[in-house]
């Protein structure tokens, strides 16, 4: 009895110290590494389209770039911040700010090669129509919304919407993949990067319970190889 009442609580430690070594990696992963890893990433996701913004620039035409998706690019980059200051959310926050740079950037370059007068009325009603909502939204959210989680919910589901849209944008130009057997005109450093940068953060808004941040990266997930 003496021996087994000393060999249990050995047997204990044990299990605790193999149950913390299992659980603490992937909570390290899922929370603090896959977010990190996200943020770099993002980064990248940002910087994917400067090689066609710079071939434009250089030959005073778009060469086949399609400008829609920059400007949801800054759409979305803006909501996300605001949800993520409301939430607040480090992670968030540090994968958004770069980009809204970047997205106005690409916009005030490419805005003057674009000729095609439909296609700059599409460009003006998505880049005014959609921060003119954002605006409204932020203000509204942020003045007449007590709680916070209120808050986040509005900010978050807008941010969504953008996002969405922003993944699904590229897939407008398959019809001409399809009829020029090209795809020229889909980004593939930004397929990659989207496929890649969504998986992370996929995994981390799992982890952490965040629907605003599981929802719209795993559908860019699934988006991804089909634009590629």
């Amino acid at each position: 009895e003496s021996r087994a009442s000393t060999a249990e609580p050995g047997q204990r430690r044990r299990r605790r110290r193999a149950g913390a070594m299992r659980s603490d990696p992937p909570g390290f992963f899922v929370t603090t590494l896959a977010p990190s890893l996200g943020v770099v990433l993002s980064n990248v996701l940002y910087l994917a389209p400067l090689p066609a913004v710079r071939k434009a620039q250089r030959h005073m035409q778009l060469q086949g770039l399609n400008p829609i998706p920059l400007a949801l690019m800054a759409l979305n980059t803006v909501g996300f911040l605001a949800y993520g200051l409301a939430v607040p959310n480090r992670y968030v926050v540090a994968s958004n700010v770069l980009g809204i740079v970047l997205a106005v950037w690409y916009l005030a370059t490419v805005l003057p090669l674009v000729r095609d007068e439909p296609s700059l009325q599409q460009l003006k009603l998505v880049l005014v129509g959609g921060a003119s909502f954002l605006v409204l939204e932020i203000t509204w959210a942020t003045l007449f919304l007590a709680e916070e989680k209120e808050r986040a919910g509005v900010l978050g589901a807008n941010a969504t919407a953008v996002c969405v849209l922003m993944f699904a944008a590229p897939l407008s130009t398959l019809s001409e993949v399809c009829r020029t057997r090209s795809s020229s005109t889909i980004y593939g450093p930004l397929t990659t990067a989207q496929v890649c940068n969504c998986f992370l953060w996929t995994v981390y808004g799992a982890a952490v319970g965040d629907v605003w941040v599981t929802g719209p990266n795993s559908i860019g997930f699934f988006l991804g190889p089909v634009q590629g």
